[in-house]
């Protein structure tokens, strides 16, 4: 039987590609990526019509005819006016991000205070101001026109203040100046508040020598009340007084010298109205303090 003497076939090995085929593929791949990026940058800086469609359909009228006061420039009404604005923007449907909230709030804007935007939107180039929304722009407003020295200012005020009126008129405006100088000494404060008071009832509040400015604020409201130089009522004076008030040491003359070195009980030097031994000693048998009568 013959056999089959025919050699079997022999498959070619591959061929290695060769270095002008490899930098041709680097060069495919590099290409497309190149082309993939700048496909995902353009739809990134591309603008969002559902996002626009949206804050327009929030917009609505609101927010434009909200009713709202100009600012004129200065460090003066600036926080109360921001404030408002704010307001008016959450209280309507723009986002406060949306460049309708800062168009609007601008708006406001007068006097030195629209110059100032002017400058802004011309050396920036866009409406913005280059500002991102309403919220940077009120940052940079109030960089703008910040009080150089606000602390030194109130201690001015607080300086000239004095009392015109009631007590508790003076009270009020020397404690909304005091929100100015959170940090300081209650001694400075007291004195400073005292010092402010009409003549009569400084006399009666330094007797006191109150500690604290509450103290001192209810020292001079009762000497107010019980003085009738100052009661604008017409209402007797024999009006209930708070026992821990020695009603007797309140003197009805404007004419009384203050001497801090006597007693303003017995008129004695040597100690104080609260430590005298003649009141305590009243005071002890159940009598009612009477001061001793001036020489």
């Amino acid at each position: 039987m013959e056999q089959d003497t025919a050699s079997p076939s022999v498959v070619p090995a591959p061929t290695a590609p060769t270095v002008e085929q490899m930098l041709e593929q680097l060069l495919m791949f590099l290409n497309a990526t190149q082309t993939r990026v700048s496909a995902l940058e353009a739809a990134a800086q591309a603008p969002q019509p559902a996002a626009a469609t949206y804050a327009t359909a929030l917009a609505g009228p609101e927010l434009k005819d909200a009713p709202m006061e100009t600012f004129k420039g200065g460090h003066s009404g600036l926080r109360r006016w921001l404030l408002a604005a704010r307001s008016r923007i959450d209280s309507s449907r723009v986002p406060i991000y949306d460049p309708r909230a800062l168009a609007w709030a601008t708006g406001h804007l007068s006097g030195d205070a629209a110059d100032w935007w002017l400058a802004r939107v011309t050396t920036y180039g866009n409406h913005m101001g280059g500002y991102a929304d309403f919220d940077a722009f009120s940052a940079g407003l109030l960089a703008y026109y910040a009080d150089p020295c606000p602390e030194d200012r109130a201690r001015d005020k607080i300086c000239n203040l004095r009392q015109t009126s009631s007590v508790s008129a003076y009270a009020a405006a020397y404690t909304k100046l005091e929100l100015e100088l959170p940090n300081r000494d209650m001694g400075d404060r007291v004195h400073m508040f005292v010092r402010g008071l009409k003549p009569a009832i400084y006399q009666q509040v330094a007797q006191q020598r109150p500690a604290t400015i509450t103290d001192a604020i209810q020292f001079a409201s009762i000497a107010d009340r019980l003085h009738p130089l100052h009661r604008h009522d017409g209402a007797s004076t024999s009006a209930a007084i708070p026992m821990e008030v020695d009603v007797n040491a309140i003197k009805t003359s404007s004419s009384d010298e203050y001497d801090p070195k006597k007693c303003h009980y017995c008129k004695k030097s040597g100690h104080w109205k609260k430590d005298c031994p003649l009141r305590l000693k009243s005071i002890r048998n159940g009598k009612r303090p009477v001061p001793a009568p001036k020489n």
